[in-house]
């Protein structure tokens, strides 16, 4: 196959995308563009940027020359493989695929043609049917094309008849709970609902959806081998050498008692919850084995022994006697029933504490973008803030622009599921080999605190049927028997105001109640997807300066009707007069008592806001670990883990920032998104969270004592001289 960098050939992914795109426009579509346009220059721009990016309610004009473009790239392409490689004409994958994308086209054209009374608003526009683009692309096809084509295509696609003749689902019940958009499936959003079911066994996206998944990944394959080495094969070493790393870990950490345990096998009767440890350990030893790695083998390799390891420990944490001993603790006499529980919730603890390596990593982040800009990874040495924020920025963008030269790896991972029959399938992100890490430990209020990032740790068939993960479950008991003073505070930035996450939060929110676990799990819920978060739809125009501040107290006050929770055991009337002040002083320093806040400004002051009510909430509780979690830690949850730990290092010192802290910021930044869903991290949070720092920054720089001064108000004194700050990875 030619080069897709060839005239001919130019931008034909994007295009496959684009006509996608038009061919499920939709009313409310439209209205909603129209909406945001009106809003355009107070940030409805921004909010638009991630929907129809060639849709344009103002210009009808530029709509339709968008749609002719992308009819005419397609032809161009077409024109380019008739003359400069008709080999790829003799292949039956690929006349499937060119049959779809005019099919595709012909979808596009009339979606776009019964819209255009409201696109042109009320003057009837030209049918794109009757342009020349279309119509020159439609003849070519039947004359050229198909000519040439060996083979006919006699029977349906087979992905066709997986699909094509499933009846369709209520539209209105797609629209509002569903997975309609193809760019939802590339941007990687709300991916977890193709793990589960609604009530009545349907899926949450229609057969539509899942052609267009499969015409574009099959186009990903046929053109993605002439750019170079894709990264993704590369990402798949580094995940195996992170399960190897794990795996030694974990087994270091619980090795004194596996020594204990074995030896006491070897007196006492064989029972089933040995069984399932022993093949648990086994399968840990063998994916610990360098022996095992993917880079020095070509049987079976560490990441896929690790996932045995977790699926023999998830066996022994169901089997029925390791359940019996949870309900009747064994005594002093019953060494076997104490090392049972002591080797099986040390194995779930192992996987919570995970402190494993990046520097493997990193390392690759840094060469996937050294051909992008050389610029991109400045010399070794110490960083000022600015250098420091904007490296994050740049790293991100020269990590986006590579990774679009290769087939999307959540367009696969979609593809992959939709290959799997759903009886089979849950939404269960430590069962996706989607793990916590700690990254860093923060001297707080003369504490010791471990700072991590994890996934949800629930599972879910069903959007409103959800269960705790049992290691989890395992992790905490471990907590309850070690010391008393042994906590885990878990910030939770969920939207447990939307039907896709409330479950999720709720059930945790519920769980933290348990007599079994409420000493050592407490969780607050921080919403970061609220319209209010945003400062979108009602909250756009909310400029005036002491409305902005009325609201968002009300909003962490009035709690769970705005999407925040606190645990039973927190004063609210603290949290009340904490707010209150909170708000002002942030108001008087970091934007200068101004009487009209912009949207900028409203989005950071709501950002440094949350991480010095997270600091006070630490304060009043003083935990031994803090969880910062999202539904899978890949975005909210990292970026809101490197945003805290930004927060501390600025606070603690003015001076640069050492190499080693800057690659432990790129690391809690970039990698969760690499390594686990095979894309950059999203651009809005990182943008956000690098902005929120600036801030904080720069007024710190030109006022540091008197700041930090009033802010120590608030907190124990010294709070802020005293942070320290070490990595764990």
């Amino acid at each position: 196959m030619s080069d897709p960098k060839d005239k001919g050939n130019t931008n034909i992914l994007d295009a496959v995308e684009l006509l996608s795109s038009m061919a499920e426009l939709n009313v409310e579509e439209i209205a909603l563009d129209k909406k945001e346009r009106a809003a355009e220059g107070k940030g409805g721009s921004e909010i638009r940027a991630i929907r129809r990016r060639w849709l344009d309610t103002q210009d009808k004009q530029k709509t339709a020359d968008a749609v002719k473009d992308t009819l005419r790239v397609v032809h161009n392409y077409l024109k380019h493989i008739y003359v400069k490689d008709k080999r790829q004409l003799k292949d039956v994958e690929f006349q499937k695929g060119v049959r779809s994308i005019i099919e595709l086209a012909d979808e596009a054209v009339n979606r776009i043609d019964q819209c255009g009374m409201i696109l042109s608003r009320g003057k009837k526009i030209s049918s794109l049917s009757e342009t020349r683009e279309y119509i020159e692309l439609q003849s070519f096809y039947k004359k050229k094309i198909l000519s040439k084509f060996q083979k006919a295509l006699e029977e349906e696609e087979r992905w066709q008849e997986d699909w094509g003749d499933k009846a369709e689902e209520s539209v209105v019940d797609i629209e509002k709970k569903g997975l309609r958009s193809l760019e939802t499936i590339t941007k990687d959003r709300d991916y977890e609902l193709f793990y589960m079911t609604k009530d009545n066994g349907g899926t949450y996206y229609n057969p539509n959806l899942a052609r267009h998944v499969r015409l574009v990944a099959n186009f990903d394959q046929l053109i993605s081998t002439f750019e170079g080495e894709d990264p993704l094969v590369r990402v798949k070493l580094i995940q195996d050498h992170e399960a190897h790393d794990l795996a030694i870990f974990v087994k270091e950490h619980i090795q004194n008692i596996a020594d204990q345990w074995c030896h006491e096998c070897k007196k006492s009767p064989e029972q089933n919850v040995n069984v399932s440890l022993y093949q648990a350990m086994m399968a840990l030893y063998m994916a610990a084995n360098p022996r095992n790695q993917l880079q020095r083998t070509t049987g079976k390799c560490s990441i896929a022994y690790f996932r045995d390891f977790h699926h023999y420990l998830r066996k022994a944490l169901h089997d029925i006697q390791y359940l019996e001993l949870i309900d009747n603790p064994p005594d002093g006499s019953n060494k076997m029933g104490n090392l049972i529980l002591k080797m099986i919730h040390g194995l779930c603890e192992g996987i919570y504490l995970n402190r494993i390596n990046h520097r493997r990593s990193i390392s690759f982040l840094y060469g996937v973008i050294a051909d992008e800009e050389e610029k991109l990874i400045p010399t070794k040495g110490n960083y000022q803030y600015l250098q420091v924020w904007n490296k994050a920025l740049e790293i991100h963008e020269g990590l986006t622009l590579e990774l679009q030269k290769h087939p999307s790896g959540p367009l696969f991972k979609v593809l992959d599921i939709l290959n799997e029959p759903h009886a089979f399938l849950s939404f269960d992100p430590l069962g996706q080999d989607n793990y916590p890490q700690n990254y860093f430990s923060a001297t707080l209020f003369g504490k010791k605190v471990e700072m991590l990032r994890m996934p949800s740790p629930t599972i879910q068939k069903k959007i409103d049927k959800t269960e705790i993960a049992p290691e989890f479950v395992g992790y905490l008991r471990e907590l309850n028997e070690g010391a008393a003073n042994r906590k885990l505070f878990v910030f939770n930035f969920q939207d447990r105001t939307s039907w896709k996450e409330y479950h999720r939060s709720n059930f945790l929110e519920v769980y933290q109640r348990d007599a079994e676990v409420r000493w050592h799990f407490w969780m607050c819920t921080f919403p970061k997807d609220t319209d209010f978060y945003s400062q979108a739809e009602e909250y756009l125009k909310l400029d005036d300066a002491n409305d902005f501040m009325e609201g968002l107290t009300e909003q962490v006050c009035s709690e769970g009707e705005c999407g925040f929770h606190f645990f039973l055991v927190l004063d609210r009337e603290m949290i009340k007069e904490f707010v209150q002040e909170l708000v002002k002083l942030i108001h008087k320093h970091f934007f200068g008592g101004k009487k009209k806040l912009s949207r900028k400004n409203r989005l950071d002051f709501i950002l440094i806001f949350y991480q010095f009510l997270i600091l006070k909430l630490i304060e009043n509780q003083k935990p031994t670990r803090v969880a910062f979690m999202c539904k899978d830690g890949v975005d909210i949850g990292a970026t809101s883990l490197a945003g805290f730990f930004g927060f501390l290092r600025v606070l603690a010192s003015p001076d640069e920032w050492k190499d080693s802290e800057v690659d432990l910021f790129i690391d809690m930044l970039m990698l969760p998104a690499l390594l686990i869903r095979e894309r950059p991290v999203d651009g809005q949070r990182l943008h956000r969270t690098v902005s929120m720092l600036s801030v904080l920054a720069a007024e710190l720089e030109t006022n540091r004592g008197k700041i930090l001064g009033d802010f120590e108000k608030l907190y124990e004194k010294g709070t802020f001289s005293k942070i320290t700050l070490e990595s764990l990875v």
